[in-house]
């Protein structure tokens, strides 16, 4: 685990609506992930393209774009936001098509309602994350997010992807960050999670890769 003195696992936004950012804005709203960096990366009073602002792309944009690069189709096969949702974060796969998992809040009456969405909802994917807390009255501590992503699939939503990629034949020093958490609402979940992989690597696979090191130098 982290250092935790060096983060606030108490902060809790004031609200995930109302008075925001325009970089705040856009990271809650737009699916595409290339599309996200390029506008949350843009000098302020930059023009922006009204096409590259829409929360999510027509299927015969998406087309276009994934012809181009695989990497384009990040995000954009996600489900459109229900009325009144927005993204408070999401976990991007650094594989061939930068998948993405987004974790939503959507306002009730006097409540908040929290899912997981992927890009493979057409299949049912979706469904099959749990999701705890479902609701709350205010708005997540940063504490209680990560609960709620550690405990979305076995291994937590990072972990898993990371520790099936390893299983499967994968170079750990390769995966590491193969998986990584960012939001709008909460500055430090990224830091969190990198070194959460850190740690993972560290403790699992550090040594195997300092004796393979050792073990070629004599060799040679």
């Amino acid at each position: 685990m982290p250092d935790v003195s060096r983060f606030d696992l108490d902060f809790r936004p004031r609200s995930y609506w109302g008075p925001q950012s325009l970089k705040t804005h856009f990271e809650a709203r737009i699916t595409g992930e290339l599309r996200r960096r390029a506008l949350v990366g843009a000098d302020e009073g930059t023009p922006l393209d009204p096409a590259e602002v829409v929360s999510s792309l027509d299927q015969q944009e998406r087309t276009f774009r994934s012809a181009i690069h695989p990497a384009f189709m990040g995000g954009e096969y996600l489900p459109k936001l229900r009325p009144n949702e927005i993204e408070i974060a999401r976990v991007t796969l650094k594989s061939t098509t930068t998948d993405v998992f987004s974790i939503r809040a959507r306002r009730l009456k006097d409540r908040i309602a929290y899912r997981i969405r992927d890009e493979y909802d057409d299949q049912g994917a979706g469904d099959g994350y749990t999701v705890r807390p479902k609701t709350s009255r205010l708005p997540l501590t940063m504490r209680e997010l990560i609960r709620l992503i550690d405990g979305a699939l076995p291994g937590g939503l990072v972990g898993f992807w990371r520790d099936l990629n390893v299983e499967g034949g994968s170079d750990p020093a390769e995966m590491i960050h193969f998986a990584r958490a960012s939001s709008a609402y909460y500055p430090q979940l990224a830091e969190w999670y990198r070194q959460v992989n850190d740690e993972w690597f560290r403790e699992n696979w550090a040594a195997e890769d300092e004796e393979e090191a050792e073990s070629v130098n004599d060799m040679s």
